[in-house]
């Protein structure tokens, strides 16, 4: 026995496609992990007798400091794209939702916090793990705007290690702790959608 079109669309309205992040992440990781490797072994093999004058191997040791540096940060650079990224993709996923059931609603409210509760036929601080959405909305607000933990994501999340002014630290460990989360966010968030569908078609 097949299932329906409209319970196919459901479970891929109830479900966020974040695998590409997963696997831009890993690659991310991948390259890293060989650039780090790199230097690494260059810094293990090297001696006074690579150089023409031996008083050179200090300033390479400084080159090869260098090329840690970049790859922290360009290490730090991914786990921001990851996080803005996954932000990105529960807006879309949301308008596509939205648009479908509740076609009632403009589309351009649905891009600002308080349009979309506002919007919305149900509060939107009861839907599962709402709290790990409007951590991921105000730390990818701070990455974008701000380029260090803001106020409202130190003030409005207490306890999970946020400190106003602070750099971005450990993202990688954060994002892998939101995606499930947001997964679940969004399931939730989908149900609630259909619901209070327009559609006769539910």
């Amino acid at each position: 026995m097949g299932i329906s079109f409209s319970k196919m669309l459901e479970n891929h309205h109830r479900r966020i496609n974040d695998e590409a992040i997963g696997e831009f992440r890993e690659l991310v990781r991948k390259s890293i992990s060989d650039w780090e490797g790199k230097v690494d072994r260059e810094w293990t093999e090297l001696s006074p007798d690579n150089f023409v004058d031996a008083r050179d191997v200090e300033e390479y040791r400084n080159v090869l400091d260098d090329q840690y540096y970049l790859a922290a940060q360009v290490k730090n650079l991914a786990n921001e794209l990851a996080v803005t990224a996954l932000f990105k993709l529960v807006e879309i996923h949301t308008k596509r939702v939205v648009e479908w059931h509740l076609p009632s609603i403009d589309s351009k409210k649905l891009f600002n916090i308080n349009s979309l509760k506002s919007a919305l036929p149900f509060k939107l601080e009861s839907v599962n793990n709402f709290e790990a959405f409007d951590e991921l909305r105000e730390l990818n607000n701070a990455i974008k705007h701000v380029g260090h933990v803001s106020e409202k994501l130190a003030n409005n999340h207490q306890g999970l290690g946020w400190v106003q002014g602070d750099e971005f630290a450990n993202l990688d460990e954060v994002y892998e702790r939101l995606s499930p989360k947001i997964s679940s966010y969004m399931d939730s968030l989908a149900q609630e959608i259909y619901r209070n569908s327009e559609r006769s078609d539910t």
